[in-house]
């Protein structure tokens, strides 16, 4: 069911943010900006399970909850940074570079 999700997930993502420079562009996109990312899941995942786990990716990702983004939104991000998958991974992935307490303690350690 996941792997069905992320595929239905990257296919939603490429009819409605067909260019990353413009997201709102398509009639898709604007009906999506209205839903959330929670909505969305409840509606097209297959088992609860799913509905519990897909969400809590976003607040990984982007420190809000799924109540508090658009489908709209979680869509182009995903597209300006390649695939949903891509931002997930660890390896040459979006989450590669992550610093256990923040970047911010470069800079700190640095100054001290």
């Amino acid at each position: 069911d996941f792997n069905a999700l992320l595929v239905r997930f990257h296919d939603l993502a490429e009819a409605a943010v067909p260019d990353p420079a413009h997201p709102g562009a398509t009639d898709l996109a604007r009906e999506l900006d209205q839903v959330s990312v929670r909505d969305w899941t409840n509606q097209h995942a297959r088992t609860a399970r799913i509905r519990e786990f897909f969400p809590p990716i976003l607040d990984t990702l982007l420190c809000k909850t799924a109540d508090e983004i658009s489908m709209l939104y979680y869509l182009f991000y995903a597209r300006a940074g390649d695939s949903l998958k891509r931002l997930m991974d660890i390896k040459n992935g979006a989450q590669e570079r992550k610093f256990k307490g923040g970047s911010a303690g470069i800079s700190d350690g640095l100054a001290a």
